[in-house]
C-alpha cells in the first residue's frame, strides 16, 4: 500500500461481496485469519485468534496509520486450524478484500446509544459519531 495523498492516513481493509447473512454451514465460520504487518499482529493471531466470519462480520478494520509518500506492506494468512473436522469438507465461502484509506465515520441523525435520556425516559436524537450503525445512520 502507497500513500500518494499528500496527508498522513489511516488504512483499513474490509471483507466485502460475502454472502449475508452468512450461512451456518459458511467456511469463513471454520477458517482462521491473521493480518500482520512485519512481525505485528494486527488482527488475529496468537492469543486473540479470529475466524474469518468475525472478520466479516468486523467490516472496516483499522490497520495502521500511513504517512504520505510512505508504503506498508500487510501479510494476510487465513488457515484451516487442524483442530477442524471432516465435517467442513466441501465448504465454501466466497469475498473480496478492500483495502484502502478509513472511511468517514458514520454520523447518527437518530436515537443511538450514545444519547441521553430525559427525564420522562424518552430518548433524545443527538448528533454522535459512532460506527457500525448503518441502519439508522448515514455517511458525511
Amino acid at each position: 500500500m502507497t500513500n500518494a495523498s499528500g496527508s498522513t492516513q489511516r488504512i483499513a481493509i474490509e471483507a466485502i461481496n460475502f454472502t449475508k447473512p452468512v450461512p451456518e454451514n459458511d467456511l469463513s465460520r471454520a477458517l482462521t485469519i491473521m493480518i500482520k504487518q512485519g512481525a505485528t499482529e494486527i488482527y488475529g493471531g496468537a492469543g486473540s485468534e479470529k475466524t474469518l466470519y468475525q472478520f466479516y462480520q468486523n467490516g472496516e478494520t483499522y490497520l495502521s496509520e500511513l504517512i504520505n509518500n510512505d508504503t506498508a506492506q500487510y501479510d494476510i494468512t487465513i488457515s484451516f486450524p487442524s483442530d477442524k473436522e471432516n465435517g467442513w469438507q466441501d465448504r465454501t465461502t466466497g469475498f473480496d478484500m478492500l483495502v484502502g484509506f478509513e472511511g468517514p465515520k458514520e454520523v447518527c441523525r437518530y436515537p443511538c446509544p450514545e444519547t441521553a435520556l430525559t427525564a420522562a425516559g424518552a430518548v433524545v436524537a443527538e448528533e454522535a459519531v459512532l460506527t457500525g450503525l448503518p441502519e439508522v445512520c448515514r455517511r458525511d
